[in-house]
């Protein structure tokens, strides 16, 4: 990331940026407004602050599952956790 990759990141946010406010009824303004993507913004701290603990403790061995399966069991429980303490409730 550090030869040039927090750049490319950079220029990438300011191009969503800039479109979303040439065109603020466009595709791109539409499906970040989804319902989804906007109560992940909502939780987004909470998403930060408990993720690692969870992925630590929700283990193959733990849990017996592997792959894609042990991640969606971990986004799940992450965002349940989150999901219970929610700004402006």
């Amino acid at each position: 990331m550090s030869r040039g990759g927090f750049l490319l990141v950079a220029i990438a946010v300011a191009a969503v940026l800039a479109a979303i406010v040439e065109s603020p009824k466009g595709k791109l303004a539409r499906w970040l407004s989804l319902r989804p993507l906007c109560y992940a913004g909502i939780i987004s701290y909470g998403l930060y602050l408990r993720h690692w603990p969870v992925f630590l403790f929700l283990t193959q061995a733990r849990t017996g599952l592997s792959g894609p399966w042990l991640f969606g069991a971990r986004t799940a429980l992450t965002t349940g956790i989150a999901g219970t303490v929610v700004p402006g409730t």
